[in-house]
């Protein structure tokens, strides 16, 4: 089960991963600008890389992954059950 939580980007955007590991979430949710505006600046590259590195080095992507496994590995259980039946 992924467990998560809306986290802060104060700091940057790459802080988010860090704050969800922080408190134990294996998912997190974040805003990329503010939800109360229509108007914002796109984010740049670097922030993106950043973030984008940041999230990878986590543990939080690391049990994404392996939850995606096992995800992967029942749904062709489920569809060889499918055809069996």
């Amino acid at each position: 089960m992924l467990v998560g939580a809306h986290v802060s980007i104060s700091g940057g955007l790459n802080q988010a991963p860090l704050r969800g590991e922080a408190i134990g979430c294996t998912a997190i949710q974040v805003f990329t600008k503010n939800q109360l505006q229509w108007k914002a600046k796109p984010l740049s590259s670097r922030k993106i890389k950043q973030y984008r590195h940041s999230l990878a080095n986590s543990s939080i992507m690391k049990k994404f992954k392996k939850k995606l496994n096992i995800l992967k590995s029942q749904e062709k259980i489920w569809r060889i059950k499918i055809l069996i039946w």
